[in-house]
């Protein structure tokens, strides 16, 4: 379920293997972080759950999209697909 929750809210910026980069949203060129780099590997599970439910500057916030169990799982999928934990 959460490669699936991935593909649909995260992919589309994030892209299919984690690497972000230069993306286009609502009409704004926007420089997406990957999900590998050092920034991300180093925060805690508690703040890229708040970051997922939140949001953050040009990230949305998916507190309405995805249930708090989702996003836990999102959380656990991006450690082990992304950042080898």
């Amino acid at each position: 379920m959460a490669r699936v929750n991935y593909a649909a809210n995260c992919e589309p910026c994030h892209g299919p293997t984690g690497e972000g980069g230069l993306v286009k949203v609502d009409n704004k060129q926007i420089k997406v972080p990957s999900l590998k780099a050092a920034h991300a590997v180093k925060r805690t599970d508690e703040q890229i759950t708040r970051l997922i439910t939140n949001g953050e500057e040009a990230m949305p916030s998916f507190k309405d999209k995805l249930r708090p169990e989702e996003i836990a799982s999102l959380v656990k999928f991006v450690r082990t697909e992304y950042q080898g934990k």
